[in-house]
C-alpha cells in the first residue's frame, strides 16, 4: 500500500532536514519561520547572518521552494528595462506547511534522547 500522490508531496517539505547540508537548510528555514511574513532574497538572507556564499544560498532557496517550504514571491519592482527586471533577486516567503514542518523539525532537534528514557 503506497502513498497517494498528496501524501508523498506533503512529505517532501521534510526532506531537507535529513539532506546532506540540513544545518545550512535549517538555519534558513529558521529564519523564515521565526518571521511574520518575511519577503528575502539571498542578499537579505546574508544581512541576517546566514555564513554561506550566494550562490549557495539561492540554491538553498530553490530547493526549499521545489520541496514546498517556501515560496517564490511575485516581483513587483518597477525597472526600465528586461536585463534590469532579470537582475532582480528573487525573494521567497515560508509556506504555513514549511512552517508548521519547520517548528516539527525544531521539537525533534531540541529532544534529548527520548528512546533511551524508555
Amino acid at each position: 500500500m503506497g502513498l497517494v500522490p498528496a501524501e508523498a508531496e506533503r512529505l517532501r517539505l521534510y526532506a531537507y532536514a535529513t539532506a546532506t547540508e540540513s544545518s545550512s537548510y535549517v538555519e534558513i528555514m529558521r529564519l523564515f519561520a521565526g518571521a511574520l511574513l518575511a519577503e528575502w532574497s539571498a542578499h537579505d538572507l546574508v544581512a541576517r547572518g546566514i555564513d554561506l556564499p550566494l550562490d549557495v544560498i539561492e540554491q538553498r532557496l530553490r530547493y526549499l521552494e521545489h520541496n514546498g517550504n517556501l515560496l517564490a514571491s511575485p516581483r513587483e519592482v518597477r525597472v526600465t528595462s528586461i536585463a534590469e527586471y532579470q537582475r532582480q533577486p528573487a525573494r521567497y516567503t515560508a509556506t504555513s506547511l514549511g512552517v508548521r514542518v519547520h517548528r516539527q523539525v525544531e521539537e525533534v532537534l531540541a529532544a534529548s534522547g527520548g528512546a533511551r528514557e524508555v
